[in-house]
């Protein structure tokens, strides 16, 4: 999800734990680029974000710092809120991410290559010409070798109505 300014000189960024922290790095990235909500409450609101192809082979949870823990105890506790896509990819879904209990959101610096927890008002900076300095938003994207009849519509059927993301069409428009 993007709303800084585009730059073609840059392959598209995702989420990224190999490191050991959160941090942007290429979307096609061999290691640290998979992650998985882990939901905690029968609502499917609270959730865990599980790295679940760190560079080392082990499981790895983001914390409340940024940084990847072995333990699933020691991962922060997020909520997401549906937001409009950007790319609007017919399997890609589009979200906030929270900090739970806060107003704190994973926002990204694709200039730096930086993941980090911003207020609202911090994440809506912009430079001098006007343009936003971070993206506040993410778009899921099933791993290319999860195919729609196990991805979406089991995951659309276990969650409560009225926590469902947005659901992109089914069919794609003809070009």
């Amino acid at each position: 999800w993007r709303r800084t300014t585009f730059n073609l000189d840059c392959f598209p960024q995702a989420l990224n734990g190999r490191k050991g922290y959160a941090y942007l790095d290429n979307f096609d990235a061999n290691t640290g680029n998979l992650w998985r909500f882990i939901f905690i409450d029968d609502r499917h609101v609270n959730f865990i974000l599980e790295c679940v192809n760190t560079a080392d082979g082990e499981r790895g949870f983001l914390a409340p710092d940024l940084t990847l823990v072995a333990e699933e105890e020691g991962g922060a506790v997020w909520q997401y809120t549906p937001c409009v896509p950007f790319r609007g990819q017919r399997r890609d879904i589009a979200v906030q991410i929270r900090a739970e209990g806060s107003s704190l959101i994973l926002c990204s610096d694709e200039k730096a290559r930086t993941v980090l927890l911003l207020t609202p008002e911090e994440a809506d900076v912009r430079n001098r010409q006007g343009e936003w300095t971070f993206n506040n938003a993410w778009e899921l994207s099933p791993d290319e070798e999860i195919d729609d009849s196990c991805w979406l519509p089991l995951y659309y059927l276990e969650v409560p109505p009225d926590q469902k993301l947005p659901l992109p069409p089914t069919d794609p428009t003809p070009a």
